[in-house]
C-alpha cells in the first residue's frame, strides 16, 4: 500500500489495526518511503491514514471491497441504494454471478429508471450522471433526487431487471432474479 503524503509521517489504519508509522523521505521512490506490505481480507476492508506535519494532523480514509474469488456468467442484476442525505439516494447497479460473487469485467450496457417522487440526476454527460451507460468493473452508479414514493429500476438486454421500492429511507428489492433468456 502507497500512501502519498507531503506531511513528515503517517500512520495507516487497516480495518482499524495500526500497520506503523512511516517517514517521509523524498529520495525513497515511490511514495517517498510511505509504503506498507499490508493484507486486506475477503469482502469490506477500510484503509485509515493519520499524517502529520508538526502539530497539523490530517487523516483520510477510504472502504472497499476485496474480491479474489473468481466469477462466472454474469446471472442477475442487482440495484443497492446508499442514502447520502434526505433528498439524494445513489443507486448502485451490480451484475453478479449465480452464486452472487461480481462480475469485475461485465461491460454490460443498463438502463436506469424512476417512477413516482423521484427524478434522476441525469443528462449531465458524466458516468454517473447517464441513464443510460455501460458497466465498468462490473457496476454503474447514478444519483436520484428523492420527493415522496418512488420505485427506481435498471435493466439490461438479457438479464432481468432490479426494482428497488425507495420509501422515505426504507427500500425493499421487488424483483432481482434472473430467468433464461
Amino acid at each position: 500500500m502507497k500512501v502519498y503524503s507531503n506531511c513528515a509521517e503517517a500512520e495507516l489504519f487497516c480495518n482499524g489495526v495500526s500497520q506503523g508509522v512511516r517517514r517521509r523521505d523524498s529520495r525513497d521512490f515511490p511514495a517517498a518511503g510511505l509504503r506498507w506490505q499490508v493484507q486486506f481480507r475477503e469482502g469490506a476492508n477500510q484503509l485509515k491514514v493519520v499524517a502529520r506535519q508538526g502539530a497539523l494532523t490530517v487523516a483520510d480514509e477510504i472502504c472497499f471491497c476485496y474480491q479474489t474469488r473468481a466469477w462466472g456468467e454474469p446471472a442477475a442484476l442487482l440495484l443497492e441504494q446508499n442514502r447520502e442525505n434526505t433528498e439524494t439516494v445513489t443507486l448502485q447497479a451490480l451484475l453478479v454471478d449465480a452464486n452472487g460473487v461480481p462480475c469485475l469485467d461485465a461491460r454490460n450496457w443498463v438502463a436506469f429508471s424512476v417512477a413516482g417522487e423521484g427524478r434522476l440526476c441525469d443528462n449531465l454527460g458524466t458516468v454517473g450522471g447517464s441513464r443510460k451507460l455501460q458497466l465498468r468493473n462490473g457496476r454503474a452508479h447514478i444519483k436520484l433526487r428523492v420527493f415522496g414514493p418512488c420505485c427506481a429500476g435498471v435493466a439490461a438486454p438479457g438479464m432481468q431487471a432490479a426494482l428497488l421500492n425507495i420509501n422515505t429511507g426504507t427500500a425493499s428489492v421487488l424483483a432481482s432474479r434472473v430467468g433464461s433468456g
